[in-house]
């Protein structure tokens, strides 16, 4: 099963640049490019997906090799 996460903000909450600079760093994640998009998401680490996609990067258990872009959720 696959399930879309959305974070719902208000409006003005975040900036047009700080909403620009997080599909940018979700879009070089997704590709692999992972210092990258480290760089960016520390940038914009003031909401909570930006620190988890940092917490994600920064993991001891974090291996490149067997990356996938498929996050299995064992929290609510």
């Amino acid at each position: 099963m696959v399930v879309g996460v959305y974070e719902p903000y208000a409006s003005g909450q975040y900036s047009q640049k700080h909403l620009e600079n997080f599909e940018k760093a979700r879009t070089v994640f997704s590709e692999g490019n992972f210092e990258k998009a480290k760089e960016i998401f520390e940038i914009i680490e003031t909401d909570p997906v930006s620190k988890s996609y940092l917490a994600r990067i920064e993991a001891e258990d974090f291996n490149i090799k067997n990356w996938s872009p498929v996050w299995s959720m064992t929290e609510k």
